[in-house]
């Protein structure tokens, strides 16, 4: 039986998702930031560079293991225990076959990527497909019955006490390379059993056939979209590992690290909490409208500022989190760093991926997206990482492109609706430069050291657009003050009586300030 969920619970289910995973990420952000700066003092390019190339091959066998179920269970307009059994039985199947032809196949993996020295990680890090396998399905159900707060919990406990401190523990110890591997088995192996711990579910082999049809049929499909952006995001890593060596991979990839944590820790957060949500309202063409231009709005508005610090702040950032010694990073993680604008918002696209008739064009924006990121890298290879950097920046103008054509074909809105969700956030990045790049010279005259440059500008950047917002509140745009209304009417009440009543009159203040105004519809009317 299918409830339609009201708009006021769908904007509860969505702040609460994302005020759970956003929690937990300050935590999560803070302990990587300094994982990450350790781990830069203990190992060396190289280090990073080996177990950046094997993970690069060990992620397609991952997405095969997987094969979309976890969509697949997620969009499932009606699941049932056979399904979930079926679902189980596939998973771990897939998992253990997936680890066994890693294992049989890492030699001449090892071989085809340039380096023999590879085959024993790469058959370490196969082990975490079988593990994972066993926590697909409970990963699934959790995702589809909204149940965030378990989900950051898990993730929190498997990051801090599984990646991080066993990756620290054994660099300390001098594993190398092999400290990296440990921290990704441990991560799994406690994801694994805390998920299924917190969402028990039928686990009894079921090898039926219309069930098993089902899954793989919708899986497939997602799975072969997944592939191919796969092949993109590590297409690059492949081609500085065979072309410029491990250490240049080493380099690049902290580079791609440091550039993906906004990525990471906000862009992916609120697509993942949106993506089951707009599960829910698919076939409501004005409300999956009306979501996805909300939250294209949203991550523009913080990605654009964000991204031009970055870009300013790019050697003090790798001075202060990796050190001298990571200088070469810097080039490449400005130039990534510009790509932000465009690769954060497009996340919203893959929110619209569940319905049927999306999917067979996901696959075909992947592919196109995978041979730009390849085809520009490979270009680009000559001249150094900062060359591969270009062309990955190239292939990220190619997917935005694409996958912005595709958006507006299934949510039937207009150019000018989605120009005017994004403008205000690029107009705020432009600000954000305006104020940061003055402030750094002048620091830099001055003789600053590198931490007090990279705190000053960014308060004094944060400052100043404060400043400017409070002035003129309708910088944030239409859907920006979509997105304060709803936030406010989800906040509305559920406070009063609480230690944080104080925030219900401040929500009350914020909408009053910047959510007064009604965004206008595709049409140019006013959405309700």
């Amino acid at each position: 039986m299918s409830v339609r969920p009201t708009k006021r619970k769908l904007a509860r289910s969505t702040l609460s998702g994302v005020t759970s995973q956003y929690t937990v990420t300050a935590v999560n952000g803070i302990v990587q930031i300094g994982v990450l700066a350790l781990l830069a003092r203990l190992l060396s390019p190289r280090d990073f560079g080996q177990v950046g190339l094997a993970t690069a091959y060990i992620g397609f066998w991952s997405l095969a293991a997987r094969l979309g179920l976890t969509a697949a269970i997620v969009r499932r307009p009606a699941l049932t225990e056979r399904d979930i059994r079926a679902g189980f039985t596939l998973a771990v199947l897939l998992g253990l076959t997936a680890a066994g032809l890693v294992w049989v196949t890492a030699p001449l993996a090892a071989r085809a990527l340039g380096s023999a020295s590879l085959t024993g990680i790469i058959r370490a890090l196969g082990l975490s497909l079988a593990i994972s396998g066993l926590s697909t399905v409970a990963d699934a159900l959790v995702q589809r019955q909204l149940a965030w707060a378990r989900l950051v919990r898990v993730d929190l406990a498997s990051t801090i006490v599984g990646q991080s401190a066993v990756s620290c523990v054994l660099a300390a110890l001098g594993l190398g390379p092999w400290s990296l591997v440990g921290g990704t088995l441990a991560s799994s192996a406690i994801r694994g059993v805390l998920l299924l711990r917190t969402q028990p579910h039928a686990k009894r082999p079921l090898f039926a056939g219309t069930e098993i049809r089902h899954l793989l049929r919708y899986g497939g499909n997602f799975a072969l979209a997944r592939g191919l952006n796969y092949a993109a995001q590590q297409g690059d890593n492949v081609v500085v590992g065979r072309t410029l060596g491990l250490e240049a991979l080493g380099f690049y990839s902290r580079a791609f690290k440091l550039m993906m944590m906004p990525v990471s820790n906000f862009g992916l957060i609120l697509t993942r909490v949106l993506f089951p949500i707009m599960a829910r309202i698919q076939g409501e063409a004005e409300r999956v409208r009306t979501g996805y231009l909300t939250g294209l709005a949203v991550l523009s508005l913080v990605t654009g500022p964000l991204s031009a610090l970055m870009v300013t702040l790019a050697p003090e950032i790798v001075l202060v989190l990796l050190g001298s010694k990571w200088l070469a990073t810097v080039v490449p993680f400005q130039i990534l760093s510009l790509g932000l604008v465009l690769r954060n918002p497009n996340l919203m696209t893959y929110t619209l991926d569940g319905a049927p008739e999306a999917l067979g064009k996901r696959s075909l924006r992947e592919g196109v997206y995978a041979i730009a990121v390849v085809g520009g890298a490979l270009a680009g290879a000559r001249f150094g990482m900062a060359g591969v950097a270009c062309g990955v920046l190239f292939g990220v103008v190619v997917n935005y492109a694409a996958g912005t054509s595709i958006s507006l074909q299934l949510t039937g809105c207009s150019f000018r609706d989605h120009a005017r969700a994004q403008i205000p956030g690029m107009i705020l990045g432009l600000a954000a430069a305006a104020i940061a790049l003055p402030t750094r010279m002048a620091l830099q005259a001055a003789g600053a050291p590198a931490p007090a440059i990279l705190a000053l500008v960014s308060l004094a950047t944060a400052a100043g657009l404060g400043g400017l917002l409070f002035l003129y509140p309708n910088l944030i745009g239409n859907y920006g003050r979509m997105a304060i209304r709803l936030s406010g009417a989800a906040l509305s009440g559920r406070l009063t009586g609480s230690r944080l009543a104080w925030l219900d009159g401040l929500s009350r203040g914020v909408v009053r300030r910047w959510g007064s105004a009604r965004p206008a519809g595709a049409d140019g009317q006013t959405t309700p």
